[in-house]
């Protein structure tokens, strides 16, 4: 007998649902951040927006499991969805996202006779990861301008390319570490891993 494809974890639907959910995760969690002054999600390792939605997507499987069992999550899949929001929570929640955007943008906005920036260490911030035409810095700032307009996007697609090719990278470095480590923390030395234990309990069928 074939082994339950959705014991998996990553399969195709969680992937189609993860694609919906994490770019209006990561809205919902900028838009509270800097539109409502809202730091809550980020600033406890548990990010209870995705609490949330794991709790909203846990009512939804119990009606599945009643209903159309076939069709229902397995705890594998509820597991790597929570996963993926808070990992997408982490990149776009308070220190990451703002900290970057003014690393692109304010060494040359901010940048005058006063404080002698260019003479600091302008040299030495990367251009390539950087943007400092003066014109889309002007219009940025004035507002009233879409990133979508062809001037704006010429100057910003280059380093917000390379920022997330470096991001990227940078978030996937700790994954190949934990599994080189997870055979002795988890078989080995037993840890109990206190903030994953409430997901766990909310993922498991009842």
């Amino acid at each position: 007998m074939s082994a339950d494809p959705r014991d998996s974890g990553v399969t195709l639907r969680v992937l189609l649902i993860a694609a919906v959910l994490v770019p209006a995760n990561a809205y919902c969690v900028l838009f509270m951040s800097y539109e409502r002054n809202i730091f809550d999600p980020t600033l406890v390792a548990l990010f209870w927006n995705v609490l949330f939605l794991l709790g909203v997507l846990r009512a939804i499987n119990q009606a599945l499991l009643r209903w159309r069992p076939r069709t229902a999550f397995s705890r594998a899949e509820l597991l790597s969805l929570w996963v993926l929001l808070a990992v997408a929570t982490s990149g776009a929640g308070m220190d990451s996202m703002q900290c970057t955007f003014m690393t692109m943008q304010g060494a040359a906005r901010f940048a005058g006779r006063e404080n002698q920036w260019d003479e600091l260490f302008l040299d030495r911030v990367p251009p390539a990861f950087t943007v400092s035409d003066e014109d889309a810095l002007d219009r940025l700032w004035a507002g009233h301008s879409s990133i979508f307009d062809r001037n704006n996007l010429r100057v910003w697609i280059g380093p917000v390319v390379r920022w997330w090719a470096f991001m990227t990278v940078l978030w996937a470095a700790p994954i190949g570490r934990i599994q080189l480590l997870r055979k002795r923390w988890v078989e080995n030395e037993k840890m109990g891993f206190p903030i994953v234990q409430l997901p766990q309990d909310l993922s498991m069928d009842r």
